[in-house]
């Protein structure tokens, strides 16, 4: 039986190319599908028409669209809070620093957490907003307390206990589609930007530091010096199963730290939107390092076996 598959994509950092490549895989691998690129808007008229002629699988991968999905399957990313997102991944027996949100009564005890934690927006983005609390001294604060612009004004704060990740901060994104292995890379905070952390109580010094580098920040400096990318199999195993977690997510982008002491994976957080990250300027940084997120597994090849996979599966 024919089916479609209609990728929609739309955002200012990614090249279309991808997805034009993708679906020019999907027809040679699998002549069964029709694949279909609709970009920025509804004038997708083939792709539109298609959906009226058989079953269909119409994919959101990133961005905001106004196509008009007619009829058929669609597998898009849904933006939930961090606190729904924790939720679910707790549930699902995935390993997560403890958190809790911080509600007017909270109180927590340092032989629990540990002396430090996290401090972070449920609503936040790029990393902003986040800070080192001494888990004594934390409380709550009335969201229109905080400063305009502040992302504790749009959501409940969160805390989250301190995974000590070396010296200087790092994390690793594992990017998947459809639950496969699109690349992944290891962000560690350049050396020159702050001073080592001698161990995980060393914020004692009064040096402010970064909890993290942003993920999503196009900033070469971010990158870790010794290499981005990064293919440590238990990192890329708990990125395959944070993603089984969330079903027929399209794309997922989950961070992960290591603990250095213990070497103990703890998921930081899952990202289902604008997270395609191959290209872009962040592409371009590492492009001009001699990497490619495109060749690590085969991206493309792995982008459109996946699609493929959810077509025959989804599409009605």
């Amino acid at each position: 039986m024919a089916r479609n598959a209609i990728l929609l994509a739309n955002h200012e950092a990614y090249r279309k190319a991808d997805f034009i490549k993708i679906a020019a895989e999907i027809r040679r691998l699998a002549p069964d599908i029709r694949s279909y690129v609709a970009w920025k808007d509804c004038t997708a008229p083939r792709a539109q028409a298609a959906q009226l002629l058989r079953p269909s699988l119409t994919i959101k991968l990133c961005g905001s669209t106004r196509f008009w999905h007619l009829r058929g399957a669609l597998a898009q990313s849904i933006t939930v809070g961090k606190v729904e997102s924790y939720r679910q991944m707790d549930a699902a027996g995935l390993p997560l620093p403890r958190w809790v949100e911080l509600a007017p009564d909270t109180r927590l005890d340092p032989a629990d957490w540990g002396r430090w934690v996290v401090l972070k927006p449920s609503a936040g983005y790029r990393g902003q907003d986040i800070r080192i609390a001494r888990t004594e001294e934390v409380r709550y604060q009335a969201p229109d307390s905080y400063p305009p612009g502040h992302f504790g004004r749009q959501g409940p704060m969160l805390v989250q206990r301190y995974i000590h990740t070396g010296p200087w901060p790092s994390y690793y994104r594992v990017t998947t589609c459809f639950g496969r292995l699109l690349f992944c890379c290891r962000y560690e905070m350049k050396r020159e930007l702050q001073p080592a952390l001698a161990d995980r109580d060393g914020f004692d010094d009064g040096v402010p530091r970064h909890v993290t580098a942003s993920p999503q920040t196009a900033d070469p400096r971010s990158f870790s010096s010794d290499g981005a990318l990064a293919d440590d199999p238990d990192v890329l195993e708990l990125g395959r199963r944070v993603h089984a977690a969330h079903g027929d997510t399209p794309i997922l982008g989950t961070d992960i730290l290591r603990d250095a002491t213990s070497g103990q994976l703890y998921v930081a957080e899952a990202n289902q939107t604008n997270v395609w990250g191959l290209s872009g300027q962040r592409a371009e940084a590492w492009a001009a390092r001699g990497l490619s997120g495109y060749d690590q597994f085969g991206a493309i090849r792995v982008a459109a076996e996946a699609m493929i996979d959810a077509t025959r599966r989804l599409a009605r």
